[in-house]
């Protein structure tokens, strides 16, 4: 038995990897966007997060400012890539929030289990009601060590 465990050891070794680093990610956060909830149409606007647009979110309650009509809620979405697992369901949790500029939190999302496949990615969603008023927003996924962060500026007044 110790031997088998030795031979083991020895193979880890020799792999280049030492017994307390940790395992390659077996998934990864791909991207994540934002997009309104167009009321007239009940379509959603292209992606509005920062980098990379330059969104003018001014007063989309009333459909001014670079939004093509009245929008109040907002749909963010996180895709989450796999590395070589073959479809395979993550054990870390992927948490999603959205904060204002005051860190007031507008609506978050944990999900564990999500079924990534071979090479390829899935989306998960966070529903954020009556956004478009809410200022600078700050989305954040996490998933284990890795964290993304995208903007958002949703500004009213007159």
């Amino acid at each position: 038995m110790f031997a088998t465990m030795g031979l083991a050891a020895a193979l880890f070794l020799l792999a280049g990897a030492t017994p307390t680093d940790p395992p390659p990610p077996q998934a990864s956060i791909d991207s994540i966007r934002a997009q309104l909830f167009y009321e007239l149409s009940g379509t959603l606007s292209g992606n509005i997060a920062s980098p990379p647009s330059n969104f003018s979110g001014w007063n989309t309650v009333i459909g001014e400012g670079e939004a093509k009509e009245a929008a109040q809620d907002l749909l963010v979405t996180v895709r989450v890539k796999g590395h070589g697992a073959d479809g395979f369901l993550t054990e870390i949790p992927l948490v999603i929030t959205a904060r204002n500029a005051a860190g007031k939190l507008l609506g978050s999302r944990s999900v564990t289990g999500i079924l990534v496949p071979y090479e390829g990615s899935v989306a998960t969603a966070l529903w954020i009601n009556n956004a478009t008023c809410a200022g600078k927003l700050t989305i954040e996924a996490k998933l284990g060590r890795q964290v993304k962060k995208v903007t958002v500026a949703l500004d009213c007044g007159e």
